[in-house]
């Protein structure tokens, strides 16, 4: 599979590198936007950890869960932290996927109120 096709996907599990080399697969779901793919995550979690450390990760096209229903793909990951960058993003979503964004971010941006942490974008570009 080529990184193009992930973009057809509503799910994707990344597989990230822990410090030792350790591998840990994240199921996320994934947008799409020209040859990139973004997913929005807590930034606390695990993975933006891993990914400070390492940006280098592989995807595959997985269903809710996890489980992988492709083949790994190689690619870049990239946390947006520029406030002007995800902004950028959400509203470009926003326009390009509606009202189910709109609801989803909503409750994205609750939760981290309420773990007390802030919303992050990863940008994923092809090796």
């Amino acid at each position: 599979m080529r990184f193009e096709a992930l973009a057809q996907s509503t799910y994707v599990s990344i597989e990230s590198y822990r410090k030792n080399g350790e591998t840990v697969r994240t199921p996320v779901n994934i947008m799409s936007d020209e040859d990139k793919l973004y997913c929005w995550t807590l930034g606390d979690s695990g993975k933006v950890k891993r990914i400070r450390n390492n940006e280098s990760v592989n995807l595959a096209r997985s269903d809710a869960k996890g489980k992988v229903e492709g083949e790994w793909v190689p690619a870049i990951a990239r946390i947006l932290e520029k406030q002007d960058e995800a902004r950028s993003l959400s509203r470009h979503m926003a326009r390009k996927h509606g009202l189910i964004y709109i609801i989803g971010i909503f409750m994205f941006r609750l939760l981290c109120f309420l773990r007390g942490t802030r919303l992050l974008a990863i940008e994923f570009s092809p090796v």
